[in-house]
């Protein structure tokens, strides 16, 4: 990945979007109450060790997420729940505690069960409104849904091929059964393969096409709010191929369709879609949103 670390902030506010300041607080608390028992209770020091040494490692990650703090959940239960076993009246203070945890998670669960993703959203647009055969240029990863034609499908896997000899392409095959109508779709080459294959600034410049070869050969490009903040927005001079490719994007071509989250109803990075054949109406500050630091990431 490009971009630098994000450290303890950045982290700080991803434990923030799960359950908000409540839920900090009762992490670090039980953490530091139980910290004055350690040497009565030695097994303490287990716990206390993995959910601290696992916290400082994510401080450090480039892509922090909330989901990287499931391994010391259970650490941080078993914390939590030792810290109130050494009050009078802790089991009912605990209940209390979790009364808020517990309401923040059946509305998350909710938003989730009846929301649609914007990825979810943007491929039934494509379905229903750009034919198959299409030519499209798309994100890596980020769609692994979108339907592909079987050319597409053996290209994607020798392109993972070249970068981890190793894998066995079980998926590959499963996909080459099954595979039916779809799109032409070639990969945007911005996670592994630009990290692997990629060292130089030039090196990356040459992973990705330029305008005249994307008239030529594609008929759309799709791509999520994700290259945007990871890219276009970040000051890293490493970041300045794919920044200035997706420049380029928004000067060059219409936007042909933008689904972003709302944080109800709707989940996900902003999903893009740009028809290489007309010319775009708005510029780039118009374009590109600045993502909802809700529920909208996962």
């Amino acid at each position: 990945m490009v971009g630098k670390v994000q450290g303890p902030l950045a982290f700080l506010k991803c434990l923030y979007s799960i359950g908000g300041a409540f839920f900090i607080i009762l992490i670090f608390l039980s953490i530091f109450i139980s910290l004055f028992f350690i040497k009565k209770e030695k097994w303490l020091l287990m716990p206390i060790s993995f959910v601290l040494v696992h916290l400082l490692l994510l401080c450090t990650y480039p892509q922090t997420g909330a989901r990287y703090l499931l391994p010391s959940m259970p650490y941080i239960s078993l914390l939590f729940g030792f810290t109130l076993s050494k009050w009078k009246n802790g089991k009912i203070l605990g209940f209390i505690l979790l009364i808020p945890l517990f309401i923040q998670s059946v509305i998350t669960v909710n938003h989730f069960i009846k929301g649609k993703t914007t990825v979810e959203l943007m491929l039934k647009y494509l379905k229903d409104n750009i034919p198959y055969n299409s030519k499209l240029l798309v994100e890596e990863i980020s769609f692994p849904s979108l339907p592909m034609d079987r050319e597409s499908i053996e290209n994607e896997f020798m392109e993972y091929k070249k970068i981890f000899p190793e894998i066995e392409g079980t998926t590959y095959k499963l996909r080459m059964e099954n595979a039916k109508e779809g799109y032409s779709v070639t990969l945007l080459k911005w996670s592994y393969a630009y990290s692997y294959l990629a060292t130089t600034i030039e090196e990356k410049k040459n992973l990705l096409p330029s305008v005249g070869e994307i008239k030529n050969s594609f008929d759309y490009i799709l791509f999520t709010g994700l290259l945007v903040e990871t890219f276009l927005r970040n000051k890293d001079e490493r970041a300045k191929p794919m920044a200035d490719f997706l420049s380029s994007a928004v000067k060059e071509f219409k936007l042909e369709k933008r689904i972003c989250a709302d944080g109800k109803n709707i989940f996900g990075w902003c999903t893009y879609l740009f028809n290489t054949k007309d010319r775009p109406d708005e510029g780039e500050e118009k374009v590109f949103v600045d993502e909802r630091d809700d529920i909208a990431h996962y």
